[in-house]
């Protein structure tokens, strides 16, 4: 059997997942981006303060971690995000003319964006795909699973993007 391609450079740093659906919800992949990133480092964070865990960076030092965002971009997203309240900043720098921002999610701001658009996105406890809500035929999981191709593949995701648009509706939500 003959090894399957693989690209030697692809895929050989961290990726930053994007969720299809929280991209619509915030109409554009920048801030879904940006905001999956926060989360991320909330998650490593030991900085803790009222009831909350924080981290802090410049905007230069997030766009080190977006490279093909621009610093302007960064500021404009996150400064999108802030109005929203779906992201809440303070400042608990040691020095007061230290006006590093420091960042954390208003998960309830973000359950209540998702909601009001119909999506829900996977979560430590919630791991399923709204998607996947159709009841499972016990009878039919012995079937062999079709083959994927670049053709079934492209439908597949088509159908799923256009389930996605038709659940936020035209009316999306601006920032």
């Amino acid at each position: 059997m003959k090894a399957r391609h693989r690209s030697q450079y692809l895929v050989n740093e961290a990726p930053i997942p994007l969720y299809p659906s929280l991209a619509l919800a915030l109409k554009g992949a920048d801030p879904a981006l940006i905001l999956q990133q926060l989360n991320y480092w909330l998650t490593r964070s030991e900085n803790y303060r009222d009831g909350r865990y924080w981290v802090y960076n410049t905007y230069a030092d997030w766009q080190e971690q977006f490279p093909w965002i621009s610093v302007s971009t960064v500021r404009r997203v996150l400064v999108a995000l802030e109005e929203q309240g779906l992201v809440v900043t303070g400042n608990y720098n040691k020095q007061k003319t230290d006006r590093t921002k420091w960042y954390t999610i208003d998960d309830a701001a973000i359950g209540a964006l998702l909601a009001s658009v119909n999506l829900n996105i996977p979560t430590a406890q919630n791991e399923q795909w709204p998607v996947q809500s159709e009841q499972i035929d016990h009878a039919n999981l012995d079937r062999s699973v079709p083959e994927t191709t670049p053709e079934t593949t492209q439908t597949g995701q088509l159908h799923s993007i256009d389930r996605l648009q038709r659940a936020v509706g035209k009316r999306g939500l601006g920032r």
